[in-house]
């Protein structure tokens, strides 16, 4: 008897940590996103974005950073120093992700800017493109998105 309550303490306590990490990893998602588009684009987002949802790992990024109102001006100018060039928005191609959520909603906003780079891939001498859509929903809020 006194070992199975044991066995119980110890199974409630691993549960309680595992919701306990769950719980600040969760929060912490917004900052690790951003973290994480900074990194990968060398760039630094300031304080002009509001939010950010998606997925990111070393091989696939699909990121939506949403921009704080007001930043809108401060967002091109970073992006723009930062790529320089848009790409032809008309002949440039939504990213090839299809299946992804984030390509309906590229697809359906107003594309205001396009533009990427080509990153070397670890312990591989080959590259991974990664694509930066700056774009305006039908409410005019400014999003950006990383897809690569």
């Amino acid at each position: 008897m006194r070992k199975r309550i044991i066995i119980f303490l110890i199974v409630i306590m691993i549960a309680a940590g595992a919701m306990i990490t769950a719980f600040f990893c969760s929060g912490n998602k917004y900052k690790d996103l951003c973290a994480y588009t900074e990194k990968l684009l060398k760039i630094e987002w300031s304080d002009c974005i509001e939010s950010a949802a998606g997925d990111a790992d070393k091989g696939v990024v699909h990121v939506k950073l949403e921009v704080r109102a007001g930043y809108e001006e401060e967002i091109f100018n970073i992006i723009q120093n930062r790529f320089e060039h848009s790409y032809d928005i008309e002949r440039h191609m939504i990213p090839p992700m299809q299946g992804h959520e984030f390509v309906a909603e590229i697809k359906n906003s107003d594309i205001l800017y396009i533009s990427g780079i080509s990153l070397p891939i670890r312990n591989c001498k080959c590259t991974r493109d990664v694509d930066v859509y700056v774009v305006r929903d039908e409410k005019g809020q400014m999003y950006i998105y990383v897809m690569g």
